[in-house]
């Protein structure tokens, strides 16, 4: 790719964001509040008809994003939607024309990666597990165009191929933590998108572990949606009867992630029991309004961040570059004022000591002075 951001633009981005090649980052430099995204008009889908208006993405003036999902949809309240506002924050920040692809048919991936080639995109920024390999393999047959997978675990990162990735066995052992310290019943639940994608399965080997770590006589309750990767993350319906079930078996804390899948079975949770529940990928307390009742945090990675840094990055040539993201629990919100300050640093040092991998994932550690949290039954 043409190192367009030479000049005035190449120096902005090294005054604010933190790339190696001219400096590190100001501490103060945050993310955006993630919600509800509106996906606007100047960012419609792509497809083999469409031609954008304006400049030409060939135009060495314009920064050209692409974003392809394997199947979740931008608006799923979860990691789509944080992915998307780290590519919306280029698209203020940097000026950059972005336009996405939400694909449910893998037979697609090709055609449509050829489409952002021929149409002179710069970057093309993919999203979940189905896309790995049609990633790794777009890479190689489009050495122009600056690819960046997020959340696949790239086997290969080559020069035009970035990763972006994120323990979900960490962000897992937070609620997992946090759930085991919750439930009265000593039954919790796990409503996960397939099992064919090691980003829910790293979700549970991390969740279980935690429970295991501050309450060891707790039982958990896993329950993985049966249908493939994109059917797994769009099934609200499913995620709803999955909720239910975890209530009929006196679950009185349910973990849930997978999308519009988890979204079905948070909400349920909110409009008909007193459970408490616990989110994935972003602060699901603002992103899904309906579910408030029952959520009392959510394991949060912070994929808007690392998205938008790695554009960046790719946006001056700075190459190829692996980027590992934080993860941690979202805010209480409206359950803030019954978690004592002592609770509240006991889990930020967990969040920090996580980061340094002093503390293992893999149900070894145990928590020898459990939080005390207690949270008054509450009507959602």
């Amino acid at each position: 790719m043409e190192q367009r951001f030479l000049g005035f633009k190449y120096a902005f981005l090294c005054a604010t964001f933190i790339l190696s090649a001219c400096g590190p980052l100001a501490d103060g430099l945050k993310p955006t509040q993630t919600g509800r995204v509106e996906t606007p008009s100047s960012a419609a889908p792509i497809s083999t008809s469409q031609e954008q208006n304006g400049p030409s993405c060939f135009d060495s003036d314009l920064l050209c994003v692409g974003f392809m999902t394997d199947g979740g949809e931008l608006d799923d309240g979860a990691f789509y939607e944080a992915v998307w506002a780290g590519i919306e924050r280029s698209r203020v920040d940097l000026a950059a024309r972005v336009t996405y692809t939400e694909l449910k048919d893998s037979g697609e991936y090709e055609a449509e990666f050829q489409i952002f080639a021929n149409a002179g995109y710069d970057i093309v920024v993919t999203a979940g597990y189905g896309l790995l390999l049609p990633t790794l393999d777009a890479a190689e047959r489009y050495p122009a165009v600056q690819f960046i997978g997020i959340d696949q675990d790239q086997l290969v990162v080559s020069e035009n191929l970035s990763g972006v990735g994120f323990s979900q066995e960490k962000a897992g052992f937070l609620a997992g933590v946090l759930a085991g310290s919750l439930t009265k019943s000593d039954t919790i639940g796990a409503i996960l998108g397939t099992v064919h994608s090691p980003t829910y399965r790293g979700y549970r080997k991390g969740f279980e572990a935690g429970v295991k770590g501050v309450n060891p006589q707790a039982k958990v309750i896993v329950l993985y949606h049966p249908g493939g990767i994109a059917d797994g993350q769009d099934d609200p319906l499913w995620g709803s009867k999955a909720a239910q079930f975890m209530l009929d078996n006196q679950a009185d804390v349910v973990f849930a992630a997978g999308g519009r899948t988890a979204a079905g079975a948070l909400t349920h949770i909110a409009q008909t029991s007193a459970a408490l529940c616990i989110g994935a990928d972003i602060d699901q307390f603002l992103a899904l309004p309906e579910a408030q009742g029952c959520l009392i945090s959510s394991a949060v990675r912070d994929v808007e961040q690392e998205v938008f840094i790695s554009i960046a990055s790719a946006a001056i040539g700075l190459g190829a570059r692996e980027f590992e993201g934080s993860v941690e629990l979202a805010p209480f919100h409206k359950y803030d004022r019954y978690i004592q300050a002592d609770v509240k640093l006991f889990f930020d040092n967990l969040t920090s000591e996580l980061a340094k991998d002093v503390i293992p994932t893999d149900g070894s550690y145990r928590i020898s002075k459990p939080p005390e949290i207690v949270i008054p039954q509450v009507t959602n």
